[in-house]
């Protein structure tokens, strides 16, 4: 299941919370699932730059690309 997930968000410039939590590799250690409070976090500390559209959390994939090269994730 991440496999089709990382292959989808290998194409996409916007990504949601979940995507970028697979794309982050970001996951519950009791189920495995994405860790959607783990992105979370990251907003809330200032890490990341969220755009919301309805109440939904977006990420430009080329700003999470570039806070990953200067480690700042």
């Amino acid at each position: 299941q991440a496999e089709s997930h990382k292959l989808l968000s290998d194409n996409l410039v916007w990504l949601s919370s979940v995507d970028l939590a697979i794309y982050l590799r970001k996951f519950r250690k009791s189920d495995g699932t994405p860790s959607v409070e783990a992105i979370r976090q990251l907003v809330y500390r200032g890490k990341l730059k969220p755009r919301k559209l309805g109440r939904s959390l977006y990420f430009k994939r080329a700003e999470v690309d570039r806070a990953m090269e200067l480690g700042i994730i």
